[in-house]
């Protein structure tokens, strides 16, 4: 009776137990095939991000070293590129950073680009893109390629209001790297992915972050749809995800992508077998993507009728096993089975070596080739009848240096294992007879129990990107517009020179500055401008074609690197140079240009340490060529008392730039007071001085820095960070300031014909709420006689706005008294030198009389400078001058402290 319960009972364990078993089995085959395809789907993945990033790079690259940065053409082509090759990228940015003092010169340089419209945005909380208010900076997008009526909406966007790429950008500048962040909100194209990359002011980068953070000038970066790339790799069926993990502390990860396979089976199946879960991790820069794929639903398929059926076949298998012949019967099926499956995974290895566009060649342990897919056929034109069961080493005939490719396997020795296929290898790069540039690899195919078995070479076409290498390497190290070589490679070469000593080869580094090229520009045009410039680099390479390096610097302004055996051959050739310039003439079709230039040159010698050592010489040595009235030859000589002028300004060139960008200025005052009283000063009137803190608490007055700042352009951006600041710091007591009080702000040469100050003036005005009537602008004699019609529109302007004029200097001029009728000025500043030995000089007494007569025939008041003795002071008062100025009413001080007592409530 127990025979049949124990019988159902054991047919019951059976039938679940097989059923169970063929699920498991199927499942663990189908995961392993899954496991192989994930790798290589992550695998192509991660190739195509790779090239986006070198890219990226590339176009970072290229940005540092053009002489000229941004180049809207150059971008173009690259994005252009990059969007043909890879389908899943939207678009290639640039985005700038601009100072708001610098927009309205900046808007107008875009113009002159062709941007009409340029103008700083922001995404309100609608979505909608409206102008940005003014800020003190931006950093706004100003090029967006492909361009579309959707995407150039985006132009002028700052990304420094969208918070969710402020961190992401700043940390790409600090680290210098790539970083990866998710599109903000309502970005165009509905991009998934974005990939920045910075860029920086100069051609050097920055060594530290803090100097990163400082010197960037903007970046690059690329929009990416996940959804493509992932569809483009992810057969249908999977379940796959994208999340991007920053680097940055203070972030988490986040889905960009997600399409998921629901099951409508709720059958056991389901429970017992999930689909598996694979991660793969992708480098970007400083970043990382994780790729999570799902297997499809397996065993998990399987419903309960067919496990049923599975059941009872195995039913029938066990009953089977009671005889022989059964058991015989099953082991030939399960015999037959196996040969089926390994017939069928041969054919889909096949297919899919066949569809791929990697070309493919394997052979066996003994080296024998026996396969070749259509790739491989195409790319070598090969024959695969003829190469079949061929020697694999024959395939080093095919190339033009089958050296690079080095030892083929023939032992397991010879071969690592295979490291994880996300890890960057290094194939060799070769060049096949038909002149395609290829990647090669060889890599061991080991069985299960990691045996040797055979060989598989993997090749891909390469020629295009290293097309696109070599224009990038060329671009780099050369001039755009001559083909000559740029800066950088400049003075990479003089780096080189300076670590070679040779008794028989002497070297020299020259300078030349094109005189006057402007002209020849506004004249004829930039088009005849670019085509003299062409044509002078063939002429100098062809005369001095021996020459160790001619190079263009930028704009006008060419470098040459000289070699001979003394140092006074040198100086002959760069005779010979300068000879040149005297017979060399430019002629178009319309007009005849004699060129000429100013030369510096110096010696390369063994006290230079650095390549700035010789640049900052040479540069000498030509600025003292410009100084001695252009179409000059000069060689450097550091005992020249010029010479040691010029270095002694240029010490305070780095000390002048770093107090404009890090706000380092101090600004004093220095009391004007009436001369009613010579004992009782009632200071109304102050002029702002400048002052810069030195060391040891000292500080550096005007009088040691101001000819370099004046030498080097730089007094325009100092008087402009004089009125921002005395404006801001008037503007804190403007409530407590007397109303009959007045503050002199000293104007350069250069801001006297600058058109935009006067518009720059009155937004200060506005901005900090100043009453104009209490602000005072001088300027130089000297400087308004060089510049009389504009000087006269600047004073027409500033007298308009309720600003008072003042005229420094008054006497040092040669036509003083020639044009003062002429100008609507209301102070007259007599000049020091007349006014300190008035005391005992009779004719310096006349003059200041002479001045301050002429003042008061014309309405201006007078003020005298330098006074410094009470003797001086009553001299003054005779003489009805109206205001002096000087130690002996007040040493100058810092504005602060002025404002502040200004503040404090008086005491009876």
């Amino acid at each position: 009776m127990l025979r049949t319960p124990l019988f159902l009972l054991s047919c019951v364990l059976v039938f679940s137990f097989s059923a169970y078993q063929c699920a498991r089995l199927s499942h663990q085959s189908e995961q392993k095939s899954f496991e192989q395809n994930a790798a290589g789907i992550a695998n192509d993945i991660y190739k195509d991000l790779l090239s986006i990033v070198s890219d990226l790079r590339s176009i970072g690259s290229l940005h540092q070293t053009s002489p000229n940065g941004f180049n809207y053409a150059q971008h173009e082509h690259i994005s252009a590129t990059l969007a043909e090759r890879i389908t899943a990228v939207d678009a290639s940015v640039r985005f700038d950073h601009i100072d708001h003092i610098d927009l309205p010169r900046y808007v107008e340089e875009l113009r002159e680009q062709g941007m009409f419209s340029f103008q700083p945005k922001f995404i309100d909380t609608d979505g909608k893109i409206v102008a940005l208010p003014a800020r003190d900076s931006y950093l706004s997008v100003i090029s967006y390629n492909p361009g579309s009526p959707s995407s150039n909406r985006f132009i002028g966007l700052d990304l420094l209001q969208l918070p969710q790429l402020r961190s992401a950008i700043k940390e790409s500048v600090a680290r210098y790297n790539v970083v990866a962040i998710a599109a903000p909100d309502n970005w165009v194209n509905e991009s998934d992915l974005l990939i920045l990359f910075p860029s920086f002011y100069g051609n050097q980068i920055p060594a530290d972050p803090e100097s990163r953070l400082l010197q960037t000038d903007g970046g690059y970066l690329v929009s990416i749809s996940l959804e493509r790339i992932l569809k483009k790799y992810i057969p249908a069926g999977t379940i796959a995800a994208a999340e991007l993990h920053s680097a940055q502390s203070n972030s988490e990860y986040k889905a960009l992508y997600n399409e998921s396979e629901k099951s409508s089976d709720a059958s056991l199946m389901n429970y017992l077998f999930k689909p598996a879960q694979l991660d793969y991790r992708i480098p970007i820069g400083h970043s990382a993507l994780t790729i999570y794929m799902s297997s499809p639903a397996s065993a998990a398929r399987y419903n309960t009728g067919t496990a049923i059926a599975v059941g009872l076949v195995c039913l029938f298998i066990y009953a089977a096993l009671v005889s022989a012949f059964s058991t015989r019967k099953r082991s030939m099926r399960t015999l037959a089975e196996k040969d089926s499956a390994i017939a069928r995974e041969k054919e889909r290895a096949q297919v899919t070596l066949r569809s791929i566009n990697d070309a493919v060649i394997t052979a066996d342990s003994n080296n024998s080739i026996d396969y070749i897919n259509p790739a491989a056929e195409r790319l070598l034109n090969l024959n695969p009848d003829k190469l079949l069961s061929t020697n694999l080493f024959g395939i080093v005939d095919l190339f033009t240096h089958p050296e690079q490719i080095g030892p083929l396997v023939q032992t397991g020795a010879d071969f690592k294992k295979p490291t994880s296929i996300l890890e960057e290898s290094s194939p060799s790069t070769l060049l096949t007879k038909d002149g395609l540039v290829v990647s090669l690899q060889v890599s061991a195919l080991y069985d299960a129990a990691q045996n040797l078995h055979g060989t598989v070479v993997t090749m891909r076409d390469i020629s295009k990107e290293h097309a696109l290498t070599s224009e990038l390497a060329h671009q780099a190290t050369h001039d755009a517009l001559t083909g000559i070589a740029n800066r950088r490679h400049f003075e990479n070469s003089i780096n080189q020179l300076l670590g070679v000593k040779s008794e028989n080869v002497k070297y020299a580094v020259s300078y030349i500055d094109l005189d006057q090229f402007k002209l020849i520009n506004d004249t004829a045009g930039h088009a005849v401008g670019d085509e003299l410039l062409i044509k002078l680099s063939n002429d100098l390479t062809s005369q001095f074609s021996d020459a160790a390096l001619l190079a263009r610097l930028g704009g006008d302004e060419f470098g040459l690197i000289l070699s001979a055996q003394t140092e006074a051959q040198l100086v002959a050739r760069v005779s010979d140079l300068y000879a040149f310039f005297q017979t060399y003439y430019f002629k178009t079709e319309q007009q005849f240009f004699s060129v000429r230039a100013c030369i510096g040159m110096t010696h390369i010698r063994d006290h230079h340490r650095t390549m700035n050592d010789v640049l900052s010489e040479v540069d000498l040595a030509c600025y003292a060529a410009k100084d001695s009235g252009r179409n000059t030859l000069h060689i450097y000589d550091p005992d020249n008392k010029d010479t040691r002028q010029r270095q002694g300004e240029m010490q305070y060139l780095p000390i002048l730039q770093t107090a404009l960008k890090e706000n380092r200025f101090i600004l004093y005052v220095q009391a004007i007071a009436p001369t009613d009283d010579v004992d009782i000063f009632s200071p109304t009137h102050y002029e702002c001085l400048l002052r810069i803190p030195g060391e040891n608490g000292q500080v550096i007055t005007p009088f040691k820095f101001i000819l370099a700042a004046e030498r080097y352009e730089m007094m325009r951006d100092i008087d402009r960070w004089v009125i921002h600041h005395a404006f801001e710091q008037i503007s804190s007591f403007r409530h407590t300031i007397p109303a009959d009080h007045r503050f002199s702000i000293n104007l350069s040469g250069q801001s006297a014909v600058d058109d935009t100050l006067p518009s720059f003036i009155q937004a200060k005005l506005t901005e900090f709420r100043i009453a104009p009537q209490t602000i005072c602008f001088e300027l130089t004699e000297t400087a308004v006689i060089s510049n009389l019609s504009q000087a006269q529109q600047l004073i027409g302007y500033l007298r308009e706005t309720g600003c008072s004029i003042a005229l420094d200097d008054f006497g040092s001029g040669v036509c003083s008294f020639g044009y003062l009728k002429n100008l609507q000025v209301d102070y007259l500043k007599i000049d020091g030198q007349f006014v300190k030995d008035i005391t005992h000089d009779p004719i310096d007494l006349e003059m200041v009389r002479s001045i301050n007569n002429v003042g008061k025939a014309l309405g201006i008041k007078t003020i005298a400078e330098f006074v410094e003795t009470r003797e001086v002071m009553q001299t003054l008062a005779g003489l009805s001058v109206d205001y002096a100025q000087g130690y002996y009413i007040s040493k100058p001080f810092p504005l602060t402290d002025l404002l502040q007592d200004i503040q404090l409530p008086k005491v009876a």
